[in-house]
């Protein structure tokens, strides 16, 4: 005859075997089909996303998910981009490839650390690219993470999006 404890434990080890079915076999099921989503949708803008009356346009701002969109911006609309970077680490995000005929780089890139409790060294952040839609047109505009003393070094990552800038 079975202890009320043995049957316990039978049940709760079930419920550990699901759990540990669902942590290691649906979670990264999901994790891997968010990764294999088309990344080449377009984003569309224009005064919607501002003020249309004063012709003010809204910026639009890209993160790390948006590598390999295309984008559509008005003449005069500024583009962030903000990308996941660990300066501590000598690694850091520029600028490769811009068209400064559709798109201009508004100042240097922002680094922004992520907020710890001041105990923690080597946190990263995120770099910020801020850019202005120049003249109607199109063009890649491809940002690099690397090393800047390693120019002969492939990049450990790249984001690209592709601009098509309209009157």
């Amino acid at each position: 005859m079975a202890t009320p404890w043995r049957i316990g434990a039978v049940k709760t080890m079930g419920r550990a075997a699901l759990a540990a079915l669902v942590i290691g076999i649906v979670v990264p099921a999901f994790v891997l089909t968010l990764g294999c989503q088309d990344k080449t949708d377009t984003v569309k803008t224009g005064s919607s996303d501002g003020d249309g009356a004063t012709g003010n346009l809204g910026k639009v701002v890209l993160k790390d998910g948006d590598d390999g969109k295309e984008i559509e911006l008005k003449a005069g609309q500024a583009l962030e981009i903000t990308l996941e970077s660990n300066p501590t680490t000598g690694f850091g995000w520029e600028a490769l490839a811009i068209d400064p005929a559709v798109v201009e780089q508004q100042g240097e890139k922002v680094y922004k650390q992520r907020e710890t409790d001041g105990r923690r060294v080597g946190v990263g952040g995120w770099d910020t690219f801020t850019f202005k839609a120049a003249t109607a047109g199109t063009a890649d505009l491809k940002l690099v993470y690397r090393r800047s003393w390693e120019k002969d070094v492939a990049p450990v990552k790249t984001f690209t999006v592709k601009v098509t800038v309209e009157e």
